[in-house]
């Protein structure tokens, strides 16, 4: 099998689709843990079932996340009709650009991308 190719510049890495949150107005606030005992707080700027972009409310903040930072993030979003709840995932940061960073989900997400747009509209 020939080796893949690198990727160029402008070329999508992510293996899921996303949801940018600008549509709905950046209004998705989360906490996140695992620096210290103190939660921080965050705006989710996109969503996939694999990862999502974060931006920190705290400009403060920044300095807490560097690349592989384990952190648990918190989010009051839920699948409606479901048990599935955006609360508690495990993620490893991937990327900083403070005050955003994106963070991989520990596990993908067990839902799809319209269960997601359907948390964020609920």
């Amino acid at each position: 099998m020939p080796p893949t190719p690198p990727l160029g510049h402008g070329q999508e890495r992510r293996a899921h689709p996303r949801i940018i949150l600008k549509a709905y107005g950046f209004q998705r606030e989360c906490a996140l843990r695992g620096v210290g005992d103190a939660d921080i707080p965050a705006l989710l700027v996109d969503l996939s079932p694999g990862g999502a972009r974060l931006r920190l409310k705290r400009h403060d903040a920044g300095h807490l996340f560097t690349v592989g930072t384990s952190i648990t993030l918190h989010s009051p979003l839920r699948v409606q009709n479901e048990e599935f709840r955006l609360d508690g995932l495990g993620c490893t940061v991937r990327w900083t650009n403070a005050p955003e960073f994106g963070v991989q989900f520990a596990s993908e997400l067990p839902v799809g991308v319209g269960d997601l747009q359907r948390m964020l509209t609920a």
